[in-house]
């Protein structure tokens, strides 16, 4: 019998940490008010935290504390004393997304245990195991693994795994999503994602329209139907997300997940609570492939109820499937957006016809779904708040005539003060000694006496009973909570400045060999290439190998001078090689520390810092073994997700979005590795404020589609100019400065 993994639920509020405690959560993780990926929930004053966490602790339910964003340098001094504060406090671990908060931690203090965000993309056992190399205890596996890929990584890593089981999902791997970032400046790296996922778009296919919805907008998970497969996988911890849901979502959701775990069978009545009480489009998916996209509509539509069966003048009539009552909300799904709906007043029952004025696109057909479920809503607001969760506590009893009565509650050992009288009338039972001592009522706990030591016709009163019943508990609860604080020292963290940089020099990345031909003409220093074809006449360039985004366990092959390294598990295999490596900007370094985490790696040529960062902020992390990219379509999703192979079958033609601005995003796909990116709708270039840059090693140029020699000639004519001294800009008025001048939320 596999050992339960940790039932894990998200508290984005006091309210919603009390439900997921109250709904059988063995861990809750939460955020504070500035520092976590949710920076939108309404999230925790330190106040508020140490008040959940001595709640948790004497319920014996973990608090994990959420800092899994990007830290710039001003910033990592507080984010460190915040997790100082919260660790003395008791808080069991820190999910981190952050590698130079997860170096600091390693180094300095490594009695704080640290769990890997699923922002860090890690999805090969490879990348498993170099996370635990770092010090985390766990990591959150992508959300894009199959079954049997999370069971071959949880039964081989050196470290603890953990998965998510229920709730929404990204369109892109997490922590390489930019789309939010250079759209509107609110980055998801940073907490503080705009889910432009969620709205609608056009798939474009040589200019024409081929599909139109929400195209990238995926349907929440549920695994409550294979959650015994999950549990063959020996996963650690079962996380289900939601720190921007209700508590009444948090509670149904923790107590369907706990019944199942515990033995249970989950009954159709489960699964519609836990359909009605938060799903995107009508249903559930099991995760990433052909049913997960919710293209209706991006928002919770509960269950379906009914269907329309007659319009006439602003008059629906609607048969409905399910019993509604006063306070229920409907929500019709017409053709197109708007869907429409309105508030019930009555009871209505199944196969009843009722008329509701509406004005819409309504036709006969038309779905009809449950939007707001009053008496579920009731129910769990009124269940959430009940106080449930019991810690059990070791009970001895010592009551012999002549004698102090003793109780003894884990190891703390209580003393009455009265000598323990013979029985004049009526004796007091062992039984109901024990009986009166077991009443914990409203506390966080049962009792289980199993040393007992009881005297015959003896007489103790209840009052005393109780009173040293009270006594005891209140003394295991201050125990427990004294016990949880751990003072630790502070630790000055100061970071070397680094290496001065050389000359700055150029380096190019290229995405098919016609692209090579004009490369030969100009100084570059190294080439990055999607394949080795046609390399051989770059005699005084280093040519390194552009591995893929996203690989699981692929061993690289060996005949280049070196790697354009992109995943953790391709870092794990290359480190010890003879190898030059350069780590891409999907790493999300942004801070001086998330450099120095990769110092003891020696054959790390250089590191290619986010491009989330702004010049001033650039200046701080400037020196030797830096990279930016300052030309190029930047990457705003990286996806198993294909647009294209989901609504046009991957036929052969140019694809693009549409946004609601229109403006287009190219879309490219890797069919070999399953992965498709789409790119930015302007292509970054610097070349207008080139003066600007801060004294980085080597910038970085890509070309993905310029198809044109001539383009990729005059870009690199350009640079090549600019580091001449000279000064030259191209002169695209569509181009984007990106980020080097404006930064991120």
């Amino acid at each position: 019998m596999n050992k339960l993994p940790e039932l894990l639920l998200p508290a984005g509020s006091p309210d919603s940490a009390y439900s997921a405690i109250n709904g059988g959560a063995d861990a809750i993780y939460l955020g504070g008010k500035n520092f976590s990926a949710r920076n939108f929930a309404d999230n925790f004053s330190d106040e508020e935290i140490i008040a959940v966490i001595e709640h948790a602790l004497l319920r014996k339910v973990k608090v994990y504390i959420a800092v899994n964003t990007l830290y710039s340098n001003d910033e990592m001094p507080k984010v460190l004393d915040f997790v100082k504060i919260m660790h003395s406090q008791g808080a069991a671990a820190f999910i981190v997304q952050d590698i130079g908060l997860g170096h600091i931690l390693k180094t300095h203090f490594p009695e704080i245990e640290i769990h890997a965000s699923t922002q860090l993309t890690i999805h090969s056992l490879e990348g498993v195991n170099f996370m635990g190399q770092m010090g985390f205890s766990r990591v959150v596996l992508a959300r894009e693994l199959s079954l049997e890929q999370v069971k071959f990584i949880s039964e081989n890593a050196n470290i603890e795994t953990e998965v998510f089981a229920h709730g929404a999902l990204c369109t892109s791997y997490s922590g390489q999503c930019l789309m939010s970032s250079q759209i509107g400046g609110r980055s998801g790296n940073r907490g503080r994602c705009a889910q432009p996922c969620r709205l609608n778009y056009d798939l474009l296919k040589n200019d024409k329209v081929v599909k139109s919805g929400y195209l990238l907008s995926p349907k929440d998970m549920m695994s409550l139907t294979f959650l015994d497969d999950i549990l063959e996988t020996k996963v650690s911890s079962l996380k289900i997300e939601g720190r921007m849901k209700s508590p009444e979502y948090v509670y149904i959701i923790a107590k369907a997940y706990r019944e199942k775990l515990d033995g249970n069978e989950v009954s159709q009545k489960t699964i519609n609570d836990v359909t009605q009480i938060f799903n995107r489009g009508g249903s559930f998916s099991t995760g990433f492939g052909a049913s997960l996209m919710s293209t209706d509509t991006p928002k919770s539509t509960g269950i379906r109820c009914g269907e329309v069966v007659k319009y006439q003048n602003g008059k629906c009539s609607i048969k409905f499937t399910e019993k509604m009552i006063g306070g229920d909300g409907i929500e019709i799904w017409t053709s197109k957006p708007p869907h429409v709906g309105t508030g019930i007043n009555k009871i209505i029952n199944p196969n009843e016809i009722a008329e509701f004025p509406i004005q819409g696109g309504i036709k006969v057909g038309n779905n009809v779904y449950k939007s707001y479920d009053k008496a579920l809503f009731d129910y769990a607001k009124r269940e959430r708040q009940i106080d449930r969760k019991k810690a059990e506590l070791t009970g001895k009893i010592q009551a012999r005539l002549g004698e102090k009565l003793s109780l003894t509650l884990n190891d703390i050992e209580i003393t009455f003060n009265d000598i323990i009288q013979e029985a004049k009338n009526a004796p007091m039972s062992k039984d109901d000694i024990i009986s009166q001592l077991s009443k914990t009522g409203g506390t966080p706990f049962t009792i289980r006496f199993g040393d007992v030591d009881i005297d015959e016709n003896i007489f103790i009163s209840k009052t005393t009973l109780n009173e040293i019943r009270r006594t005891a508990i209140s003394q295991v609860e201050k125990e427990i909570i004294r016990a949880s604080k751990k003072p630790i020292n502070h630790v000055d963290t100061p970071i070397n400045s680094g290496l001065k940089a050389k000359k700055m020099g150029l380096t190019v990345q290229i995405s098919n060999k016609n692209q090579l031909a004009t490369i030969l003409n100009h100084d570059v220093k190294r080439v990055y290439v999607s394949s080795l074809e046609g390399t051989q006449n770059l005699k005084d360039i280093e040519v390194f190998l552009t591995l893929p985004s996203i690989s699981k366990n692929d061993k690289p092959p060996k005949d280049c001078s070196g790697y354009l390294v992109r995943t953790y598990g391709q870092l794990n295999i290359l480190k010890n090689t003879d190898k030059k490596l350069v780590l891409d900007h999907n790493f999300n370094i942004f801070n001086s520390w998330s450099k120095a985490a990769f110092d003891d790696i020696k054959n790390i040529e250089a590191v290619t810092l986010s491009q989330e960062l702004n010049i001033e902020q650039l200046k701080k992390l400037e020196g030797g073994k830096t990279e930016i990219i300052v030309y190029g379509r930047s990457v705003l999703m990286t996806t198993h997700n294909c647009p294209v192979g989901l609504y046009d079958k991957c036929n052969k033609g140019k694809y693009e979005l549409l946004d609601r601005k229109n403006m287009k995003f190219p879309i490219v796909t890797d069919c070999n590795n399953c992965i498709t990116y789409i790119l930015n709708s302007k292509t970054l270039d610097i070349s207008p404020k080139f003066r600007e840059l801060p004294n980085i090693e080597n910038i970085r140029l890509i070309f993905t589609d310029e198809d044109d020699i001539e383009t990729v000639d005059n870009v690199l004519s350009v640079y090549s100019k600019l580091l001449e001294g000279k000064d030259f800009s191209l002169t695209n008025p569509d181009n984007t400065y990106g980020h080097f001048f404006r930064g991120v939320e």
